[in-house]
């Protein structure tokens, strides 16, 4: 693992209203509990569309637009030069870390494999199990409402929603564990509610992540899948609730005939 001079010096990604990154930098200043141990050099909105929820959080705690606050759009069709931006913006402020929170976009693989070759360290957020609940398409409200829908699918069982730090993997959410904590589905919950309750679990679980690799300590752990034997056919139900409530971006059979065209 590379060795570096605190603070660490992280670039953060994310594509919705930047909640994540503004409790980061939060807790990098002054009497917060990764202040000397980590610096948020560079934070780039990769979404036009939530950009200014992003920019605004952080020019409030003294980012600067243009600066070390950017804008870069992603595309699809895009991805390999989306990539080679993000190697060079990581190589431009000199980060050792770089950190997807709530980055919808995938980072292509010669991307991972050039970070990896220069020592940066590379994590993911998500708002579940990633094996689980994971995979093409399964990002934000959908996320979420298919933890529900598969709590209630599931009864009398308990079963709880979590959120999760993981390592940065060309193939979406396949990175190892690192960090996770759990948070009750509670019987009266709605998509709204229980995202809200895990929003702060989110934020703990991430600047805990960033805490334990400023200190060289933030290591794979177990976090068996929380599907029992027998469930499957359950947790795709629950899975296809969440695409036909959230229906924006690609259907749910292509994603799951992309999930199991990746396993071959």
């Amino acid at each position: 693992m590379r060795t570096f001079k605190l603070p660490m010096r992280l670039l953060g990604l994310g594509s919705g209203g930047g909640s994540t990154l503004r409790a980061i930098k939060l807790a990098t200043m002054e009497g917060g509990i990764l202040h000397g141990l980590v610096e948020l050099v560079c934070a780039v909105a990769t979404n036009t569309k939530d950009a200014l929820g992003l920019i605004d959080k952080l020019t409030a705690l003294g980012m600067t637009e243009g600066d070390n606050l950017l804008v870069v759009p992603y595309k699809v069709s895009e991805a390999e030069h989306w990539g080679r931006v993000l190697l060079e913006l990581s190589r431009q402020f000199a980060v050792d870390h770089v950190g997807l929170y709530g980055c919808i976009p995938t980072v292509p693989e010669s991307c991972v494999r050039a970070l990896v070759a220069e020592g940066i360290r590379g994590t993911n957020q998500h708002p579940a199990h990633p094996k689980a609940f994971g995979g093409p398409g399964m990002f934000g409200k959908r996320v979420v409402a298919s933890q529900i829908a598969f709590a209630r699918l599931v009864l009398p069982r308990d079963f709880v929603a979590m959120s999760v730090c993981q390592d940065l993997d060309p193939f979406v959410d396949e990175g190892r564990v690192l960090h996770f904590e759990e948070c009750p589905i509670l019987p009266a919950d709605d998509v709204d509610s229980l995202q809200a309750r895990l929003l702060p679990t989110e934020h703990c679980v991430q600047i805990e992540a960033l805490r334990r690799a400023a200190q060289g300590e933030l290591l794979p752990v177990d976090c068996p899948s929380p599907v029992r034997a027998g469930e499957e056919r359950r947790l795709n139900w629950a899975k296809e609730i969440g695409f036909m409530l959230y229906p924006e971006g690609r259907p749910y059979k292509e994603c799951l005939a992309r999930m199991i065209e990746r396993r071959r």
